[in-house]
């Protein structure tokens, strides 16, 4: 069961895109990961948990708006094509 405030990937497929996204997004924006952990206060375990497909649905939408803040982009982004 989950709470309001997490995001459950509605496929596999879904769940690779987001990843891929946050990658590309950390590339294109020449930020690291240290530095997003710097700018999100998240642990390290959360920020590749994020980057992981297998416990995207374990990802709060709070995590994904610190990440999405820390990169400039708005949460949607973060997992449209």
């Amino acid at each position: 069961m989950h709470t309001d405030n997490e995001v459950e990937a509605p496929s596999t497929k879904g769940a690779e895109l987001l990843r891929s996204k946050i990658d590309d997004l950390l590339w294109t924006s020449k930020v690291k990961v240290t530095e997003l952990i710097r700018r999100t206060g998240l642990a390290p375990e959360t920020i590749s948990r994020a980057r992981k497909s297998e416990t995207m649905p374990s990802c709060t939408l709070k995590t994904l708006n610190l990440i999405a803040q820390a990169l400039g982009v708005k949460t949607k982004d973060l997992y449209e094509e």
